[in-house]
């Protein structure tokens, strides 16, 4: 099991990255210039990144062990890649906030705060929620910023493996032909 978890958690690794950078790059470039894309570009690429855990387990399964996969293994397995992807989120964050876009939580705050100013709230409203956001971003920090990353992965990671444990387990070995 464990070649497979580590197998499948650098094909999920690959995926996220290059999507994660590569949304970062046409940023940078001025393709993407709305946070509102980038977010789906981001839960977009968590998904992609974590249906490596369907694969694994399918793999698993029907490569590994001869065709059986019980409930309980699929759970271990899937769990361990959600935590490792979890991982791989929280840490590709830090990067992003401390080193490629130190200045990003400010750009948010800014970019939501026209947002709902397009949307009719007024400036005390939009103030209050900036500086609603501000406090929540200096009390959890760049780190506690990667923990709620890390558990947002691991949740949506959780509710894949439940599903892909139930579809693919087999107790028993399929019958030849």
């Amino acid at each position: 099991m464990k070649a497979t978890l580590l197998r499948f958690a650098l094909i999920g690794a690959i995926i996220w990255l290059a999507l994660f950078f590569g949304a970062f790059a046409l940023a940078e470039l001025g393709i993407i210039t709305d946070y509102s894309m980038t977010e789906v570009i981001g839960y977009s690429a968590m998904i992609a990144s974590l249906s490596v855990i369907f694969f694994a387990l399918k793999h698993q399964r029907d490569v590994v062990q001869g065709g059986v996969l019980t409930f309980g293994q699929g759970v271990r397995l899937g769990l361990g890649l959600a935590a490792v992807g979890g991982l791989v989120v929280a840490v590709s964050d830090m990067v992003y906030t401390l080193v490629l876009n130190p200045s990003f939580f400010a750009d948010y705050a800014r970019w939501q705060a026209e947002e709902l100013a397009k949307k009719g709230w007024s400036a005390d409203q939009i103030a209050q929620h900036t500086a609603q956001m501000q406090a929540e971003y200096t009390q959890l920090g760049p780190v506690g910023m990667a923990v709620v990353m890390f558990a947002t992965v691991f949740v949506l990671g959780a509710v894949i493996t439940l599903v892909a444990a139930l579809l693919l387990k087999r107790t028993a070995k399929p019958v030849a032909a």
